[in-house]
């Protein structure tokens, strides 16, 4: 029989292995600078540790993300963002030096949108558009109603529609 201790200990291993990035990424996001997103990440996977009882695997997720995005909110309120975005880590498809220009221009005037928009929608645009969550996960992280985040979304995109001209 194996000790209970072991398997908890695994079954948190396997939670950083499959949601430390990902989580990286959303607070790097929300914080713009990435030490404070580590610091946010590190807290989220030590309060996963003390938990009782951990929240059950189909609930993880949200509950990841949740504890992260209130420990941004906290740091948000201590600290102000001074780290510019990093470039997208993602690899590009080989283009001429012009076409290359012209995609770093694009996602920066995207990125730069989402960026000027108030914390909340920011928010909801790296969860639905980052992290690939449905409104009902969304409004178990954030707390709103699913109706309010499918208005506040639908607001944001109006906005980064807006400000693309």
């Amino acid at each position: 029989m194996s000790d209970p201790s072991n398997r908890h200990a695994q079954w948190i291993l396997a939670a950083v292995d499959e949601y430390e990035a990902p989580l990286n990424r959303f607070a790097t996001r929300m914080l713009v600078d990435a030490d404070l997103a580590r610091e946010a990440v590190q807290d989220t996977f030590l309060a996963l540790c003390r938990e009782a009882s951990p929240p059950p695997t189909e609930r993880l997720k949200q509950w990841l993300y949740k504890v992260c995005q209130n420990r941004c909110v906290d740091l948000i309120r201590r600290h102000r963002p001074t780290a510019p975005l990093e470039a997208s880590s993602a690899p590009a498809r080989q283009r001429d030096p012009a076409e290359q220009a012209e995609h770093r221009e694009s996602v920066d005037r995207v990125r730069s949108a989402v960026d000027e928009l108030p914390p909340r929608q920011r928010e909801l645009v790296l969860l639905k558009f980052e992290h690939e969550m449905s409104y009902r996960q969304m409004s178990e992280i954030t707390g709103l109603s699913v109706s309010n985040v499918g208005y506040q979304l639908h607001v944001a995109l109006a906005t980064i529609r807006e400000r693309l001209g």
